[in-house]
């Protein structure tokens, strides 16, 4: 996924640099992980989407599509699938008592989705990150109101979500 070792090392140190941010400020810290997490689901789409153009067929061209498509590749038809099988944030989530991304997605807390460390559906994975993309817009756009507690909440969570995709992603790879 690197396509060098610079690229590489740079990826590491802004991975480090989310670490070092974890209890101080998560703002900062979701930047650097959503930057990264960024780069990956872009540069993945543009290498396919030449292969497809290849093939004759279209490819659409919007940031929640090529993320979709992304998501849709690494977790369940890639090699990397195998290291997303037990990738279940949103148990993690559950077992932190870190619940609002959850109850935004309209999942029952009963849900056995929520008590096994076992990949979800596509829907739910999607679902996921689109609300986590949509974070991301409301930061970057300055939509979020950083001062309230739920906005704060929701930033938190999208950071152990990112967190957990990016060990994984990284540990596959070193």
């Amino acid at each position: 996924m690197f396509a060098s070792n610079k690229e590489k090392q740079f990826f590491n140190d802004w991975y480090f640099r989310a670490q070092l941010d974890e209890n101080f400020d998560p703002d900062r810290q979701f930047f650097y992980f959503y930057a990264l997490f960024d780069h990956l689901f872009k540069t993945y789409a543009n290498e396919h989407e030449k292969q497809i153009k290849l093939q004759g067929l279209k490819f659409e061209n919007t940031e929640r599509s090529r993320l979709k498509y992304f998501l849709f590749n690494i977790f369940y038809i890639e090699p990397e699938k195998k290291i997303f099988e037990t990738f279940n944030p949103l148990a993690t989530l559950k077992s932190g008592n870190k619940t609002k991304l959850i109850a935004q997605l309209k999942i029952n807390e009963n849900d056995t989705i929520l008590s096994t460390f076992k990949l979800p559906s596509f829907e739910v994975i999607s679902d996921l990150f689109m609300a986590i993309y949509d974070i991301r817009c409301n930061l970057f756009h300055g939509n979020a109101n950083l001062s309230d507690f739920d906005n704060n909440k929701l930033i938190d969570e999208a950071n152990v979500v990112l967190k957990c995709f990016l060990e994984k992603f990284l540990n596959k790879d070193v």
